[in-house]
């Protein structure tokens, strides 16, 4: 039903309002996902060598999962921030 109301005209504009309307009355949960993999955080050196570990700052999102390789690039973690209404 959504999909034959984006295709009618400016209709789009409507469905993206209600879509935002409802994520503002917490009725719609969102969640976020973001990768820092292959990006060379192990390589860093700030002058007291290399790092051991690599995580984030505690995040004031909501519902975020942020993955990161292992130090050995043998793997994936995954930095999970999960909150309730």
């Amino acid at each position: 039903m959504i999909i034959k109301r984006l295709q009618q005209g400016n209709e789009h504009l409507s469905v993206l309002q209600e879509s935002s309307d409802n994520v503002i009355r917490g009725e719609v949960d969102t969640f976020s996902f973001s990768s820092f993999c292959r990006f060379p955080v192990y390589d860093n050196d700030f002058g007291w060598g290399r790092p051991v570990w690599v995580s984030s700052p505690p995040l004031t999102f909501k519902n975020l999962v942020v993955f990161t390789d292992t130090k050995e690039a043998d793997g994936i973690e995954a930095y999970l921030v999960w909150r309730r209404k």
